[in-house]
């Protein structure tokens, strides 16, 4: 998929989104890193709603809403994550915007500073959590993590996982899974696209 991606500049028109809403304001042009078009149409859809992310965190479009990537490793999600926030702090700057490897903030948390939960939930306008459910989790870290997403309704929150949602609401909680549904907030699932990074990796092995 991503070998040097070229630009992808996403320019919105006035055109309906997957729920019909039409969006009417003015378009936001960004780079979200190399993108081939021959690539899985589940993570071209990924690029799609990443794109319309942006442009209604950027254009303040209410309600405020969650993006969830979740499913097959090596298609892209993080790499797509970190493209968000980096379009985002060209664009607007002045917004907080956080970006966090869930294990990271596990290993905050067992460290003792608890409050850390209540500055994600609180003081980040936009909130990105990479890979949450990649560790096994403690009843107190899953309870932590159950604060921060129902914390978090309502407000600008991107999230990366490999696990499917049902899956989601067998190793971690159900109410998280739940969560990823509420109101407007949508949720990209990668079920059947192939691992790329594995593919490079064999292309670079075979001498390709």
């Amino acid at each position: 998929m991503m070998d040097d991606i070229q630009h992808l500049a996403g320019k919105v028109s006035l055109v309906p989104s997957q729920n019909g809403i039409v969006r009417n304001y003015k378009p936001v042009r960004y780079d979200m890193g190399t993108f081939d078009e021959s690539v899985h149409p589940e993570v071209q859809a990924m690029h799609r709603e990443a794109q319309w992310f942006i442009n209604d965190v950027v254009n303040k479009v209410r309600p405020r809403r969650w993006l969830s990537l979740l499913g097959a490793s090596g298609v892209g999600k993080t790499h797509l994550a970190e493209s968000v926030k980096a379009a985002l702090v060209k664009e607007s700057p002045s917004f907080p915007i956080q970006f966090w490897k869930w294990q990271r903030v596990a290993s905050i948390l067992r460290s003792g500073d608890w409050a850390f939960v209540e500055y994600l939930v609180k003081e980040v306008y936009v909130l990105i959590l990479d890979d949450i459910g990649a560790e096994n989790t403690s009843p107190a870290i899953l309870s932590a993590l159950n604060r921060v997403v129902d914390g978090r309704l309502g407000k600008w929150t991107m999230l990366t996982s490999n696990l499917l949602p049902e899956h989601i609401g067998e190793h971690l909680d159900a109410r998280i899974a739940s969560r990823l549904y509420r109101g407007e907030n949508v949720v990209c699932k990668v079920e059947e696209a192939p691992d790329y990074c594995f593919e490079r990796y064999m292309r670079r092995e075979e001498g390709r």
